[in-house]
C-alpha cells in the first residue's frame, strides 16, 4: 500500500490527525487531534449539561417518571444556543475530519515524490 493511501486511511478510519503523525508531520497531526478532541469535548459537555438539567427537573417533580415525561423535559431543556453549539461542533468535526483525510493524502503524495531518487 502506498504511503499516501495508508495515511489517508489512518486519518479516515483511526482518528483525524493520525495519518499526519504517520507521515512524520507531528505538529500538524497533534494539532488536528487536539482540535478534534476539543470539539468532541464541547459536544459531550453540552449533552451532559442538558441531561443534568432534565434530571434536575424530573427530580423536583414527585409524579411518576415515564418515557413521555422524560421526552417532554428533554425537549424543553434544548435551548437555541445549545442547539447551535451542537450544530457548530458537528460541522467542525466533519470539516476537520475531511481536511485530515485530504491533507494526509496530499502530504503523502508529496512525501513519495521527495523520496524517489
Amino acid at each position: 500500500m502506498k504511503i499516501h493511501t495508508k495515511a489517508a486511511l489512518l486519518s479516515a478510519l483511526a482518528f483525524p490527525g493520525v495519518g499526519q503523525i504517520h507521515l512524520g508531520r507531528y505538529g500538524r497531526g497533534i494539532a488536528i487531534v487536539v482540535l478534534t478532541l476539543g470539539a468532541i469535548g464541547i459536544f459531550v459537555g453540552v449533552a451532559v449539561v442538558q441531561a443534568l438539567s432534565v434530571l434536575e427537573t424530573l427530580q423536583h417533580q414527585h409524579g411518576t417518571i415515564d418515557l413521555q415525561t422524560i421526552t417532554q423535559e428533554a425537549s424543553r431543556a434544548v435551548s437555541p444556543s445549545s442547539s447551535a453549539a451542537v450544530l457548530l461542533c458537528v460541522t467542525f468535526l466533519i470539516a476537520i475530519w475531511l481536511f485530515s483525510i485530504i491533507d494526509a493524502y496530499i502530504t503523502g503524495q508529496r512525501h513519495n515524490k521527495h523520496r524517489r531518487p
